[in-house]
């Protein structure tokens, strides 16, 4: 009779599990790989390809801090906790499911004839110790399983002809630096072409989930062979530096909890004091008499002072009179990186799509971000398990967020676009204003919107009567037109101010003020234009419309 086992696991199952049946994407296996290095303290990360041996690899290489034996042995225990403090990762597999994904793992599985072994090579050097090495096979790693499989040696000792060859790469990539780390990943052509055609999609996915981890850190970054890397630089997704502060709203979102109960408590000024509200944990709001500052205080005094925070940053990218980008998302930072977006919540959808078309247009153009740092244990376990983030962050979902916290955001959303639509009504909003240019019946009245970025000149009120008018001297109206027959005497300067706002402001392209032109050049009978400063290329794109 066999003897009866006790609990264990099973190294492929494991592999298979961790590694080949994975949601990864290139683009999570990169945003891996910057966490590693990220966790590293590197200052300069670049992204590369080379041929050795007529197939291509990739290369991802780090000035770090890099490993000595302790920490690479570490690094290969997965689901280790141990007692360095990482911002990033926290189940020691990431990195090695992102580089061996790139390998084209998932193609291993479908087709046991692929000609390679989709090998991953890793080498690094820490100021304390010797450069060492390791050399990881998918294909082993699947007919294997994980342990005991990889091993690492110092190169100087290793037997792996791949790990000895690319120590020289190694070494004059990093020979002004005392340390830093370099992974070598073969592809298969279907993951070399992959990356190939998608490098700018895939530029632009790294810049915004990287996002301010790129101010600390410098990324570059090339597919293409012989190339010299592009740099990749922080882009703000609120634009808060473009942006009028009456525009942007900063929120700290207090969390009470012990993982049994969770309570969310916020600020917010209101004539110049300060006003708490309070969700419970069943999603109701507390009425607002009984949040009080001695409420908060009975709550610090019941959670010994310790509280999670999340700031909730909101901004609006719309003014009245100018081309809106529409871009209505919300993301969620962990220690600057995002991870996710969600939908706008369900309040924010409906102001899309009543009342005025420019209450419709602010709503359509909020963007905020929730961001919370995990500066200790007891915040990253919190936290982390408010926004479902686990292994494969496939639970990060709305749905998921806990219904106090959702009720808290959606508030926190209408008291913002309340904050806009108040200041965009009473400083930008005036009916007898000009509307944005567009293929629509003309303005009412030239009297341009102050947000213009370049003034134009001042021009007289036209009369209100369609009477006759003298000629205006020049100095005081750039734009001298004669007109005859069944046009409005004030057509010719309407459209031309018109086109001249928006197109030098940026808010319209050549060719749409070229269109808008056009659809009046036939009720523009005569004209005797002067050309003056800045008029110059409408005042042309008009005569050439005439001719």
């Amino acid at each position: 009779m066999s003897a009866i086992q006790g609990s264990r696991t099973c190294g492929i199952g494991m592999v298979k599990s961790l590694f080949s049946e994975t949601t990864f994407t290139i683009i999570d296996s990169l945003i891996e790989l910057f966490q590693n290095s990220d966790d590293a303290d590197s200052k300069n990360i670049n992204i590369t390809i080379i041929t050795y041996k007529r197939q291509n690899w990739l290369v991802f290489s780090d000035d770090g801090i890099g490993m000595n034996s302790e920490l690479m042995s570490n690094s290969l225990h997965l689901l280790h906790r141990g007692e360095v403090n990482k911002v990033h990762g926290k189940f020691n597999f990431g990195g090695k499911a992102g580089s061996i994904y790139l390998t084209g793992i998932t193609q291993f599985v479908n087709d046991k004839h692929i000609p390679h072994d989709g090998s991953v090579v890793v080498i690094s050097k820490h100021p304390s110790d010797k450069a060492l090495c390791y050399h990881m096979k998918s294909k082993e790693l699947l007919e294997k399983g994980w342990d005991g499989v990889i091993k690492p040696t110092y190169v100087e000792d290793t037997d792996s002809m791949l790990c000895s060859s690319f120590n020289s790469e190694f070494e004059k990539s990093h020979a002004n630096h005392s340390s830093g780390t370099s992974l070598y990943i073969q592809l298969t052509d279907e993951m070399y072409g992959n990356l190939l055609n998608s490098e700018e999609s895939i530029m632009n996915k790294i810049q915004l989930h990287c996002h301010k981890r790129l101010i600390d850190c410098n990324l570059s970054m090339t597919f293409k062979l012989g190339e010299n890397p592009n740099s990749i630089k922080y882009y703000d997704v609120l634009c808060r530096n473009i942006i009028i502060p009456q525009k942007q709203l900063n929120t700290e979102i207090r969390i009470y909890s012990n993982l049994q109960t969770c309570i969310v408590v916020w600020p917010v000024m209101c004539d110049g004091t300060i006003e708490w509200y309070m969700f419970k944990q069943n999603g109701k709001r507390c009425p607002k008499e009984e949040v009080r500052i001695d409420c908060i205080n009975k709550l610090n005094n019941e959670y010994n002072n310790e509280y999670e925070t999340i700031n909730f940053a909101q901004t609006c990218n719309y003014t009245y009179g100018e081309t809106s980008n529409n871009e209505h998302k919300m993301y969620l930072e962990r220690n600057g990186f995002i991870l996710n977006s969600y939908e706008t919540t369900d309040d924010l959808k409906k102001k899309m799509n009543q009342g005025h078309n420019y209450l419709r247009l602010c709503a359509k153009n909020i963007i905020g971000v929730l961001e919370y740092k995990t500066i200790s244990e007891q915040s990253t376990t919190i936290l982390d398990h408010m926004f479902s983030i686990n292994m494969h962050k496939a639970n990060i979902k709305w749905k998921n967020i806990p219904k106090n916290l959702q009720r808290c955001i959606e508030s926190l959303q209408t008291i913002f676009f309340n904050q806009v639509r108040k200041y965009i009504t009473t400083n930008e909003f005036n009916p007898k204003n000009p509307k944005p240019l567009s293929l629509s019946p003309l303005p009412p009245s030239p009297t341009p919107s102050h947000t213009s970025s370049i003034e134009p000149e001042s021009e007289p009120e036209p009369e209100p009567e369609p009477e006759p008018e003298p000629e205006p001297e020049p100095e005081s109206n750039p734009l001298i037109v004669q007109l005859t027959g069944n046009t409005t005497p004030t057509l010719v300067q309407r459209t031309s101010y018109t086109v001249r706002s928006e197109y030098w402001r940026g808010s319209v392209p050549c060719s749409e003020a070229l269109t808008y032109l056009e659809k009046y050049k036939q009720k523009i009978l005569s004209s005797n234009v002067e050309l003056i400063g800045q008029d110059l290329k409408v005042l042309n794109m008009m005569k050439q419309l005439l001719d």
